[in-house]
């Protein structure tokens, strides 16, 4: 359990760094993934943000810094490792 703390810690930091990256929709929608929505399990929650997540740095458009890209790439490998 302590390691899904963690890794919801690093999901609102996450959150924080996008809305300063002008990111708002990818930061709004983890935001509400994480604080509005309902869900069963954290392995739930952990699979729907992965592959938000996934889907953003695969995105074209989305051009991350090399610490938010790597920050992301931290959180994935954390989630990961729940399985």
């Amino acid at each position: 359990m302590e390691a899904a703390k963690d890794i919801t810690a690093a999901l609102d930091h996450l959150v924080a760094v996008l809305r300063l990256e002008q990111d708002f929709r990818l930061a709004a929608v983890l935001h509400h993934q994480l604080h509005r929505a309902a869900w069963n399990s954290h392995s739930e929650l952990f699979v729907e943000l992965s592959r938000l997540l996934r889907n953003a740095q695969a995105s074209q458009i989305s051009s991350y810094s090399t610490t938010t890209s790597a920050q992301i790439d931290k959180i994935l490998t954390a989630i990961d490792g729940l399985s």
